[in-house]
């Protein structure tokens, strides 16, 4: 099987920037998709210009979801 992960940030510093949406697809050696999630998650940080017009992730959609904390495993 094969697992594609995507992450989208609120920019390339891994320093100061935060984890805006985690996906995860997992499909089987013939194609076929198993599983598959996709999470919004609010960086608890202001949404730059360019980043939301680069991923369409707005600051409306950040802010109704959850924090990092409780989006991504311990």
């Amino acid at each position: 099987s094969l697992t594609v992960v995507d992450v989208e940030t609120t920019g390339k510093y891994p320093s100061r920037d935060r984890i805006t949406e985690l996906s995860v697809l997992c499909a089987s050696p013939d194609g076929e998709i198993i599983a598959q999630q996709t999470d919004l998650i609010n960086p608890q940080l202001k949404m730059q210009p360019f980043i939301v017009s680069f991923t369409g992730i707005t600051q409306a959609m950040v802010d109704a979801a959850a924090p990092a904390a409780d989006v991504l495993p311990s």
